[in-house]
Protein backbone atom coordinates (compact mmCIF):
# COMPACT_ATOMS: atom_id res chain seq x y z
CA UNK A 1 0.00 0.00 0.00
CA UNK A 2 1.67 3.38 -1.30
CA UNK A 3 1.22 6.20 0.96
CA UNK A 4 -0.27 9.43 -0.79
CA UNK A 5 2.17 12.79 -0.69
CA UNK A 6 -0.04 14.79 -2.86
CA UNK A 7 -0.72 18.05 -1.56
CA UNK A 8 -5.08 18.27 -1.51
CA UNK A 9 -5.97 21.90 -1.27
CA UNK A 10 -8.83 22.37 1.42
CA UNK A 11 -8.84 26.40 1.71
CA UNK A 12 -8.68 29.13 -0.55
CA UNK A 13 -5.44 30.64 -1.38
CA UNK A 14 -4.46 33.72 -0.18
CA UNK A 15 -1.37 36.57 -0.97
CA UNK A 16 0.69 38.15 1.33
CA UNK A 17 2.88 40.90 1.59
CA UNK A 18 4.54 43.03 4.43
CA UNK A 19 1.54 45.67 4.14
CA UNK A 20 -0.53 43.22 7.53
CA UNK A 21 -0.45 39.78 8.80
CA UNK A 22 -3.15 37.73 7.02
CA UNK A 23 -4.94 34.47 7.52
CA UNK A 24 -6.25 31.70 5.37
CA UNK A 25 -10.14 32.06 6.01
CA UNK A 26 -11.03 30.07 9.54
CA UNK A 27 -14.06 29.29 8.30
CA UNK A 28 -11.92 26.79 5.53
CA UNK A 29 -9.89 25.50 7.53
CA UNK A 30 -11.34 22.23 9.05
CA UNK A 31 -9.04 19.30 8.64
CA UNK A 32 -5.86 22.28 7.53
CA UNK A 33 -2.83 20.53 8.56
CA UNK A 34 0.03 21.77 6.07
CA UNK A 35 -0.01 25.10 4.08
CA UNK A 36 1.55 25.61 0.68
CA UNK A 37 3.99 28.62 0.50
CA UNK A 38 4.91 29.75 -3.01
CA UNK A 39 7.22 32.80 -3.67
CA UNK A 40 5.75 34.72 -6.62
CA UNK A 41 8.71 37.26 -6.78
CA UNK A 42 12.30 37.19 -6.00
CA UNK A 43 13.89 37.44 -2.26
CA UNK A 44 11.09 37.01 -0.43
CA UNK A 45 11.02 36.08 3.15
CA UNK A 46 8.09 34.58 4.68
CA UNK A 47 6.80 34.62 8.51
CA UNK A 48 4.20 32.74 10.63
CA UNK A 49 2.40 32.94 13.97
CA UNK A 50 -0.42 32.20 15.82
CA UNK A 51 -1.23 36.28 16.28
CA UNK A 52 -0.52 38.64 13.62
CA UNK A 53 3.66 38.57 13.34
CA UNK A 54 5.90 41.29 12.19
CA UNK A 55 7.03 41.96 8.55
CA UNK A 56 10.42 39.86 8.36
CA UNK A 57 13.64 41.63 7.18
CA UNK A 58 15.11 40.29 3.69
CA UNK A 59 18.58 38.97 5.35
CA UNK A 60 19.19 37.65 9.32
CA UNK A 61 22.75 38.72 10.48
CA UNK A 62 25.12 35.36 10.70
CA UNK A 63 24.24 33.50 13.93
CA UNK A 64 21.13 35.17 14.67
CA UNK A 65 18.00 33.57 15.10
CA UNK A 66 14.78 33.97 13.32
CA UNK A 67 12.25 32.09 14.62
CA UNK A 68 8.78 31.11 12.01
CA UNK A 69 10.77 32.58 9.50
CA UNK A 70 11.42 31.14 6.40
CA UNK A 71 13.60 32.37 3.07
CA UNK A 72 11.27 30.90 -0.32
CA UNK A 73 12.50 30.13 -3.93
CA UNK A 74 10.69 31.33 -6.50
CA UNK A 75 8.00 29.15 -8.09
CA UNK A 76 9.25 26.38 -5.88
CA UNK A 77 5.80 24.89 -3.64
CA UNK A 78 7.45 24.72 0.07
CA UNK A 79 5.23 22.79 2.39
CA UNK A 80 4.75 23.59 5.86
CA UNK A 81 2.47 21.47 9.09
CA UNK A 82 1.66 23.73 10.71
CA UNK A 83 -1.73 24.62 12.98
CA UNK A 84 -4.83 25.84 11.18
CA UNK A 85 -5.31 29.84 11.29
CA UNK A 86 -1.99 30.95 11.33
CA UNK A 87 -1.24 34.13 9.95
CA UNK A 88 0.98 34.65 7.55
CA UNK A 89 3.23 37.64 6.44
CA UNK A 90 5.95 38.45 4.02
CA UNK A 91 8.97 41.08 3.41
CA UNK A 92 8.31 43.23 1.08
CA UNK A 93 5.49 45.06 -0.60
CA UNK A 94 3.13 43.17 -3.15
CA UNK A 95 5.04 45.42 -6.07
CA UNK A 96 7.98 43.74 -5.52
CA UNK A 97 7.70 40.29 -3.18
CA UNK A 98 4.80 38.31 -2.37
CA UNK A 99 3.94 34.75 -1.37
CA UNK A 100 0.80 32.87 -1.90
CA UNK A 101 -0.47 30.72 0.74
CA UNK A 102 -3.21 27.65 0.23
CA UNK A 103 -4.57 25.53 3.43
CA UNK A 104 -4.26 21.59 2.87
CA UNK A 105 -3.23 18.30 4.06
CA UNK A 106 -0.49 16.28 2.78
CA UNK A 107 2.40 17.47 0.28
CA UNK A 108 5.85 16.94 0.16
CA UNK A 109 9.11 18.60 -1.14
CA UNK A 110 9.68 22.29 -1.52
Amino acid sequence: MSIDTTFHPLAGTIVVDSTAAAQVKQAGQLGVTTFRCVARIANAVLAWGVTAPSAPADYTAVGAQAPNTIKLTVGVACYLELPPNMFFISNAVFATSNVEITGGIGGVGG
